[in-house]
């Protein structure tokens, strides 16, 4: 998972090629944070 506050095309294309799990822009909340965790932990579950 990727957490960055710099959303820049140039640097989101850059992310987006290394495949990361998820990516969550800078600011979010915990509830945000939360969900994308869960979901990222959802799909590796075996």
């Amino acid at each position: 998972m990727f957490i960055s506050a710099d959303t820049n095309s140039d640097l989101v294309q850059s992310i987006i090629e290394l495949q990361p799990d998820d990516f969550l822009a800078k600011p979010f909340t915990v509830k945000d944070l939360d969900r994308r965790l869960g979901r990222v932990l959802a799909r590796k579950k075996p």
